[in-house]
Parts: C-alpha cells; sequence; structure tokens
C-alpha cells in the first residue's frame, strides 16, 4: 500500500465515511430486485343506467291523485296505492286501442308495482268496480 492511501486508511474521520457509504451499499436494492409498488389505476366510474320513471296512483273513495301526469315514453313503473277503506282497481285504457294493462282489485292499504313499455299518447286511468269511474275514480297520464 502506498504510505499516503495508508495514511488515509488510518483516518478516523475516512473510516466512519467509509463505513457510511458500506452501510448505505448494503441497504440499496438490487438492480435485479422487483420495482416497488406501482400505483393503481384509477378506478372506472360507473355508468348508471337511465332512471326509470315512477308514477304513484293512490286511490281512495272516489278520486285517484297521480305522483305525476307526464312521463316519457318507454319504461315506466307505476305504482298503485288503495288509501281507501274499500277495495279499487286500476285500468289503463290508452286514447286509441284496447286496454294495456290492469291492477287486479286490491284491498284496503293494498299496494301493487307494474312496470310497463308505455307508448306516446294519452292514458285514461279508472276504478272498473261498479260506478266507481262514475263517482270520478278516473285520471289521464299522458307518455310524451
Amino acid at each position: 500500500m502506498l504510505p499516503a492511501a495508508n495514511a488515509l486508511a488510518t483516518d478516523p474521520g475516512v473510516q466512519s465515511l467509509l463505513a457510511t457509504v458500506a452501510d448505505v451499499a448494503a441497504n440499496a436494492p438490487s438492480s435485479s430486485a422487483s420495482p416497488g409498488p406501482t400505483e393503481a389505476p384509477p378506478p372506472e366510474v360507473p355508468v348508471e343506467p337511465p332512471s326509470i320513471p315512477h308514477v304513484q296512483v293512490s286511490a281512495v273513495e272516489y278520486s285517484f291523485s297521480l305522483s305525476r301526469t307526464t312521463v316519457p315514453a318507454g319504461k315506466v313503473v307505476l305504482q298503485f296505492v288503495n288509501a281507501g277503506q274499500d277495495e279499487h282497481n286500476l285500468q289503463l285504457e290508452p286514447a286509441q286501442g284496447p286496454p294495456t294493462e290492469a291492477f287486479a282489485n286490491t284491498p284496503s292499504k293494498g299496494v301493487a308495482d307494474l312496470q310497463l313499455e308505455m307508448q306516446p299518447g294519452s292514458y285514461t286511468l279508472f276504478c272498473s268496480l261498479p260506478t266507481h269511474e262514475q263517482k270520478g275514480m278516473k285520471a289521464t297520464l299522458v307518455v310524451e
């Protein structure tokens, strides 16, 4: 060993520096080590299907009330709620053509749902029990 190199090797400051470099080298990842954690791709934003409009038809002696009177054409959910004391039903009759769907006689406090594919037009909703329509149990739903 050269005299200058021998002097450096015995210098306490140089020895401390060499020990720090050796420690860092021992703890450094090798080039063959697997890469660190990768950032996950952002989650996909779910695409929600279009909302299906709902119409609640409440029946009492002798009237209907609708939660809305106009809906877009396509799928529609009708909910029939008999809030009256007597049994009632709900018939749907388009302005043109035969009746499309119906809710059977429903007891007091009964609830029923029906999903329909509705075409544009005006629909008369009525209770077909004797005299109920004549007493005022009818309403109009417009499908645009």
